[in-house]
């Protein structure tokens, strides 16, 4: 990943409320990150459990009434072992090492690229 602080405006704690085109195309590639990110666009703060629940919901489309065991286990892997440390090093999530996570200093950046590639391109997850 760049350095956050590279580009965009920066507040008063020296981090970058925007990310750098490398770090968004390369962080919203991912279906399960995007997931991630529409789900705490819902939630301002969630449990790890109840991220895992919700992204398995919308990887299946599903309701999280639906989500079984091994889907949750899939997801709450993956978002451990890869995702969330993605997510939190490029500012979009605070993670740390306590719940709940939460909307990091460049969450809001990345919603609107997000919602613009969407409304630009054919979106299949």
């Amino acid at each position: 990943m760049a350095n956050r602080n590279s580009g965009g405006s920066t507040g008063a704690d020296g981090t970058s409320d925007t990310l750098t085109m490398d770090d968004a195309t390369h962080l919203l590639s991912s279906y399960r990150r995007r997931f991630v990110i529409d789900v705490l666009t819902e939630n301002a703060s969630i449990t790890r459990s109840k991220l895992s629940d919700e992204v398995a919901a919308l990887e299946n489309n599903i309701s999280v009434s639906e989500v079984t065991g091994k889907q949750r286990k899939r997801t709450h892997t993956s978002n451990r072992q890869t995702h969330l440390e993605k997510l939190e090093d490029a500012g979009i999530l605070n993670v740390g090492d306590r719940e709940p996570i939460e909307r990091g200093p460049t969450f809001d950046n990345a919603v609107e690229i997000l919602q613009t590639l969407r409304d630009l391109c054919e979106d299949t997850k």
